[in-house]
């Protein structure tokens, strides 16, 4: 199957079929505020890309959050 790709601001090429999320849908999974995850965002904790001039989160950059803080936590 081809897909399309977007190129992100970071170089990263992601296929239009990968997952990613909304800022208000990654911090549903996280069970937190989506000031939260814009703050994250700006901090530079959480990786996103812009989508025109919507901000998106790549499921892959959600789950290395997530690794990260895990890992952190031990």
């Amino acid at each position: 199957m081809k897909t399309d790709e977007i190129i992100t601001n970071d170089g990263q090429s992601l296929n239009v079929v990968d997952v990613i999320y909304t800022i208000e849908e990654a911090a549903e999974i996280l069970k937190i505020k989506p000031r939260t995850v814009r703050a994250w965002i700006e901090q530079g904790k959480l990786k996103s890309f812009k989508l025109g001039d919507l901000v998106r989160i790549h499921e892959d950059d959600l789950q290395a959050l997530i690794d990260k803080a895990r890992q952190d936590s031990q």
